[in-house]
């Protein structure tokens, strides 16, 4: 996966066990503005659409950690298209009264990793596996999906 020229991204990270987190997005008129969230095992929570207001609780995610991914469209080829782009980044609004927590990376057993990531990698379907890189087609399977990404940052789309 690689990120679109006409699009730029903001994102952050926040800890939900230092309370709830609101984020405001800007009317941005008729230009696309997404925010993307995600919870530590990367599943999608929401895609919610500017203007918007939305408030992140852990109950709700499920998971101490939780990501936010906004992208806005830009044109890359006018300065001033850009230049209002960012203005609406900047305008982006975060509030987590009791934050902002702290980001605490699990010590993680690295032998046990190898292990699965070797087991899953035995599991691909014949010629998904090649050159060291996951190479996914459009049509690939819902388990060679799940595999790809589960075995590490070889994973790519073609």
């Amino acid at each position: 996966m690689r990120m679109n020229r006409d699009t730029l991204y903001s994102s952050a990270v926040f800890d939900l066990d230092a309370g709830p987190v609101t984020l405001t997005l800007p009317d941005p008129g008729r230009r696309y503005m997404m925010l993307q969230i995600l919870d530590e095992d990367h599943y999608t929570h929401a895609n919610v659409y500017a203007p918007a207001h939305h408030v992140l609780h852990r109950d709700a995610i499920g998971t101490r950690y939780v990501a936010a991914l906004v992208r806005t469209m830009a044109d890359p080829r006018d300065s001033e298209d850009l230049a209002r782009a960012r203005a609406l980044q900047d305008a982006i609004r975060v509030e987590q009264p009791g934050g902002p927590g702290k980001f605490e990376i699990p010590d993680w057993d690295a032998e046990s990793l190898a292990k699965v990531r070797a087991a899953l990698e035995c599991r691909a379907p014949a010629g998904l596996r090649c050159g060291g890189r996951w190479r996914l087609h459009a049509g690939a399977s819902c388990g060679a999906q799940a595999l790809a990404p589960a075995v590490g940052s070889r994973a790519r789309a073609r």
